[in-house]
């Protein structure tokens, strides 16, 4: 019979499954804070960062104004910093230093959480697009994405080799993979969207496969180190 996940494991996962769980609640949560104090805001049109936009600042016509924005970019920054920290957490529980797995996770978790704290503090108004700040917003954007896919995938893999079940490898290496394909098809529509899909839903595809992996990892962490024998 195959060990359990959390035999393989030198110390107890409990750290990095709460702090990729809270993560992902934390993100959603606060997306969905921000949105409802948000007139008119659509989860299929509109982007995750207008509702990071802050009121006031000589705000003019056009200028978008979030009323909650400070929930959605404490949102970022907070999430982006839990989630290079469960990858630590996970790595040093699992001993898994001298894997290659390891050495991938840790960098893109990093790339990830960059980028969010980037997202958080450079916003994506016109009052940044008229200092000339907006292109860091967008590469914070790109590295949060790219980063975070790649990350979940190099975890999948890395998890599985340490006899976590098929299906969450299975699971993760998909989530990653349409975060990626969500991503590039929302660049290839030149922002104006596909047949199918806006750009708002593009754009959650990219960053939710992210936020639902998280929440899902933590919980088998956590499950499965319930399991952990007592000696």
């Amino acid at each position: 019979m195959r060990a359990s996940f959390s035999d393989r494991w030198a110390t107890s996962s409990i750290p990095a499954g709460t702090l990729w769980l809270v993560a992902g609640i934390l993100f959603l949560a606060a997306e969905a804070i921000a949105a409802a104090g948000f007139p008119d805001y659509s989860y299929a049109i509109d982007y995750i960062s207008e509702l990071g936009i802050p009121c006031g600042g000589g705000a003019g016509a056009g200028q978008i104004c979030s009323p909650r924005a400070a929930v959605m970019n404490a949102g970022f920054i907070v999430s982006g910093i839990l989630f290079v920290l469960g990858a630590l957490a996970f790595t040093r529980a699992a001993r898994t230093r001298g894997k290659a797995g390891a050495f991938l996770l840790l960098p893109l978790a990093s790339i990830h959480a960059i980028g969010l704290v980037l997202v958080g503090l450079v916003h994506a108004g016109s009052r940044e697009i008229a200092a000339g700040t907006y292109p860091l917003h967008v590469i914070g954007a790109g590295m949060a994405i790219l980063g975070g896919n790649a990350a979940i995938v190099a975890a999948s893999i890395l998890t599985r080799r340490l006899g976590a079940p098929l299906a969450f490898g299975m699971i993760g290496a998909f989530l990653g993979g349409l975060g990626l394909l969500s991503l590039a098809l929302l660049v290839a529509s030149g922002h104006g969207g596909t047949a199918i899909l806006p750009n708002g839903a593009l754009e959650r595809g990219s960053v939710y496969s992210i936020a639902i992996w998280e929440i899902l990892a933590g919980l088998v962490l956590l499950a499965d180190t319930g399991k952990m024998p007592d000696a």
